[in-house]
């Protein structure tokens, strides 16, 4: 990208100018960071929204449950409720767990929505054990004390400072982007 008028003086510039023709300014550094600026103005893009994000959980849960109750109601020998949270924990996070290790990132929620969860530096898949304290409090109703945590932590007068909505995504430093259209 480049500048097309001269920021001191208004001349226009030839595309590709790195000084001004008419008053000789240096005009290097202002492109660098014109050229910052716009692929800064580009990654905000990227990353998923609350409702993108919520629905692939809400898919991923309707998942869950219809592997879960089935097994409580088969094998609850009376505890019913006991055995559907334990079922619930242990079925739900190793499907959010092994399917973002083994799947890049996406479950099969967020293939649907077309988006899955990054290293929020690299853009790429991370580490197993970021997955695994991510998914922590995902299948269980600690989920909504993570979220609210998280828009407290991560909010300011301007609005979201990161691109993150729980609080376990600031210690894991995992974002959820938009999987690019081919």
């Amino acid at each position: 990208m480049s500048l097309n008028f001269c920021p001191k003086c208004g001349f226009k510039l030839d595309e590709n100018s790195t000084n001004c023709g008419e008053c000789g300014l240096d005009l290097t550094t202002r492109i660098e960071k014109t050229n910052q600026n716009s692929s800064q103005e580009i990654q905000t893009d990227i990353y998923a929204d609350f409702l993108e994000r919520s629905l692939a959980w809400f898919i991923d849960i309707i998942i869950v449950l219809a592997i879960v109750i089935p097994l409580s109601i088969y094998v609850n020998f009376g505890l019913f409720y006991v055995y559907t949270n334990i079922y619930l924990f242990t079925i739900g996070f190793f499907y959010f767990w092994l399917f973002e290790i083994l799947n890049k990132g996406q479950t099969l929620g967020r293939m649907v929505v077309k988006i899955r969860a990054v290293d929020e530096k690299t853009l790429k898949p991370t580490k197993p054990i970021r997955y695994f304290i991510n998914n922590v409090t995902k299948p269980t109703p600690f989920l909504l004390f993570d979220l609210l945590l998280g828009i407290i932590a991560n909010i300011n007068s301007t609005g979201f400072v990161k691109k993150r909505l729980r609080f376990v995504q600031n210690i894991t430093e995992i974002a959820i982007i938009k999987v690019k259209k081919l």
